[in-house]
C-alpha cells in the first residue's frame, strides 16, 4: 500500500528539524534583544555593542555577537550566542574551539578611548538542549581550551524559554549560569540567581531585529522574506522579478544593525540572500533569469498559513518534482 508523502518518517522528520531551527534562531534573537535592553548605561556592566570588529594580539580580526563592559571598563566580556551546534562533536571543538581562541587574544576594539581594556572573560550563551554537551566537550576535550590566552576566564550559560513561576505574567526567557565565572561580580550575580527576560518587552523590539551573526535557517528566512519584502515590491500582488542587489538594500532598510555604532556589521548577509534564492529555486517558488543576479519570484500572498506552506515546500519537494513546478512562470 501506498502510503501519503505527509506520513513518511523523513517527511515528517524534516519538518521536526526546521521547526526546531526557525524556533532556535527567533529565540536567539530575543536572548540578544532582552540582554541589550536589561544591561543599560546606569548598571554597573553595560551591552556595548553587537558583533562589534575586534582586533586579536596577531592582528586578525574577531566578531564576537556581543561585548559587554564592566567595573568602569575595567573589564570586558566577549560573548558568543549560539543558536545551535553542530550534530558531530568533532565540529563543535573545531568551530567553537577556533572562537575561544581567537575571543581570549583580543586586543583592541573595546568600546573605550584607548579601545584597550585591562582585561576580559568569554561568556559562551547556548539553548538549554545544548548546555550539557558542550559541558562535557569544555571538561572532557583539552582541544577546546588548548589555545586560550591564560588568565581569559570562560563561563559557560545557557537560555530557556519558559513560563514564569507566578501566573499571569507572561512567557519568560531564562538565562542561568552552568559553568565557570565571567569574572565581573555583577554579571555572575546575576547569572547564579537566573536573569529573567519577559517577552512581552522583547517581541515588539524583535521587528527591527530579526537576525543574529548566524545564518537563518531556510525556513526562518524564506519566511521574513515573503511575509515582510515581496509584498512591499508587489503593487497589484503579481509575480515579481527581483535582484540579489535590490533584496539586500530592502533588507538592510528594514533590519539595519543593531545600535549604528561605526565597527559594527549590519545584520543581513549577501550570502544569506543568494542562498535563500537559490533555495527558492529549489523548491518552485522562484525562477532564476538571464544574467544569473535576477529572479522571477512566485507570489503566494493567498496562502493563510504561510510557515506551514513553507514547510511543505521544504520537506516535501525534492530537486526533480520542484523543477517540474517551473512551468508556473511561463
Amino acid at each position: 500500500m501506498t502510503t501519503n508523502r505527509r506520513d513518511t518518517s523523513s517527511y515528517d522528520r524534516c519538518r521536526r528539524q526546521r521547526v526546531a531551527e526557525y524556533d532556535a534562531y527567533y529565540s536567539t534573537v530575543l536572548v540578544t534583544v532582552g540582554l541589550k535592553d536589561m544591561f543599560t548605561d546606569d548598571e554597573p556592566c553595560t551591552f556595548k555593542v553587537s558583533e562589534p570588529r575586534m582586533i586579536t594580539s596577531s592582528s586578525s580580526p574577531a566578531c564576537p555577537d556581543v561585548i559587554f563592559q564592566c567595573d568602569r571598563d575595567r573589564k570586558g566580556i566577549v560573548c558568543e550566542i549560539k543558536s545551535s551546534l553542530p550534530a558531530d562533536d568533532e565540529h563543535v571543538v573545531k568551530d567553537v574551539g577556533e572562537q575561544i581562541n581567537k575571543y581570549s587574544r583580543i586586543e583592541d576594539g573595546w568600546m573605550t578611548e584607548s579601545g584597550k581594556i585591562p582585561e576580559h572573560s568569554i561568556l559562551l550563551l547556548v539553548n538549554r538542549v545544548d548546555v550539557k554537551r558542550l559541558r562535557r566537550l569544555l571538561e572532557v576535550d583539552r582541544r577546546l581550551t588548548a589555545g586560550v590566552d591564560p588568565g581569559v576566564e570562560i563561563c559557560l550559560s545557557y537560555w530557556l524559554q519558559t513560563r514564569p513561576p507566578k501566573a499571569g505574567m507572561g512567557d519568560i526567557i531564562l538565562i542561568s549560569r552552568e559553568l565557570g565565572r565571567t569574572g565581573c561580580r555583577y554579571v555572575d550575580e546575576k547569572l547564579d540567581n537566573d536573569i529573567t527576560i519577559p517577552l512581552v518587552s522583547t517581541v515588539g523590539k524583535y521587528e527591527e531585529r530579526r537576525f543574529v551573526k548566524s545564518d537563518p535557517p531556510d525556513l526562518y528566512l524564506l519566511d521574513v522574506l515573503y511575509r515582510d519584502v515581496f509584498p512591499s515590491i508587489a503593487a497589484d500582488g503579481d509575480d515579481i522579478e527581483v535582484s540579489l542587489v535590490s533584496l539586500g538594500d530592502i533588507l538592510a532598510q528594514y533590519y539595519a544593525s543593531w545600535s549604528g555604532i561605526e565597527n559594527e556589521q549590519g545584520q543581513v548577509r549577501p550570502r544569506w540572500i543568494k542562498h535563500a534564492m537559490d533555495t527558492m529555486c529549489r523548491i518552485g517558488l522562484a525562477k532564476k533569469l538571464s544574467g544569473g543576479s535576477h529572479y522571477k519570484i512566485k507570489l503566494v500572498l493567498r496562502e493563510k498559513n504561510l510557515k506551514e506552506f513553507l514547510l511543505d515546500k521544504l520537506c516535501g519537494a525534492d530537486d526533480a518534482s520542484s523543477q517540474s513546478r517551473l512551468g508556473d512562470f511561463a
